[in-house]
């Protein structure tokens, strides 16, 4: 997931923890500090039979808590997760001028696996979209 345009709607949001609660292969992690929302990562495993294995996530961290590890927290979390839910195959797209969050993916064991060149418009500007995934045991 790349983001939003605006920020949800409340009934927006409700429908997606909704959904990520219904899905056995699904789930929202939440980074708090102090009582502060910090982070946020969510994955959405895939519903047909054959991709059920797989999913995709998105995350993003509160800009003045980056570099903190907080990100890699999350992710680490997903991967301690992942494999006792039947998940073996963890996808992202990530920009391709996010060169911070493309460190930490490839630090974390996530490697490349293609470009959608120009798919994103950003200040007027194109950018890519990197795909990445992970393979877990299992």
């Amino acid at each position: 997931m790349l983001g939003f345009a605006k920020p949800p709607t409340v009934e927006e949001e409700r429908k997606f923890l909704g959904r990520c609660i219904q899905s056995p292969n699904s789930v929202v992690l939440i980074a708090e500090l102090d009582g502060e929302l910090v982070g946020m990562l969510d994955f959405h495993g895939h519903m047909e039979p054959q991709w059920r294995h797989a999913g995709v996530f998105g995350m993003s961290t509160a800009k003045s808590r980056r570099g903190q590890g907080i990100g890699t927290a999350l992710i680490e979390a997903l991967l301690r997760w992942a494999p006792s839910h039947g998940v073996t195959r963890i996808e992202l797209e990530v920009l391709g001028n996010n060169l911070g969050a493309i460190r930490l993916y490839e630090c974390l064991g996530f490697e490349h696996e293609g470009c959608r060149r120009g798919a994103i418009v950003v200040a007027e500007k194109s950018v890519d979209v990197i795909l990445m995934a992970k393979l877990l045991a299992g």
